[in-house]
């Protein structure tokens, strides 16, 4: 499977977090729970009918959802500061726009993909 990543850029919060919010406290649980990272993939096909040179306007909305669903949660855009505390700082989200070549997204995903297939479509340092 060859992966082509088209672009990475860090998608920022509509609205700046206000300054009572910019330091959000871990709840009892959160502060013994091991910090982990977790990799999301979201895997979508071009709205019909749609330029598949162009996916554009896909893109756009998936940007700017993500940059208002980060005003409303505002401690997913900011760094975790201590074991206690999370800097809601805006700092924002990675976002990787990446591309499965010569294949739609029934063929890349069926069969299952095995976990080096798997491993190709994470970010390179946060491989597991």
């Amino acid at each position: 499977m060859d992966v082509e990543i088209v672009s990475v850029e860090v998608i920022k919060p509509s609205q700046p977090t206000p300054p009572n919010l910019k330091t959000h406290q871990f709840s009892i649980i959160d502060q013994y729970v091991p910090h982990t990272y977790g990799p999301f993939l979201f895997f979508y096909s071009p709205p019909v009918p749609a330029d598949k040179n162009d996916p554009s306007q896909t893109l756009t909305l998936l940007k700017s959802s993500l940059s208002e669903a980060l005003t409303l949660f505002y401690p997913f855009a900011g760094r975790i500061k201590d074991d206690h505390h999370i800097d809601c700082s805006d700092d924002g989200v990675k976002f990787v726009h990446a591309r499965v070549l010569y294949r739609t997204l029934s063929q890349a995903l069926c069969p299952p993909l095995n976990p080096y297939q798997m491993r190709q479509l994470f970010p390179t340092e946060h491989t597991v």
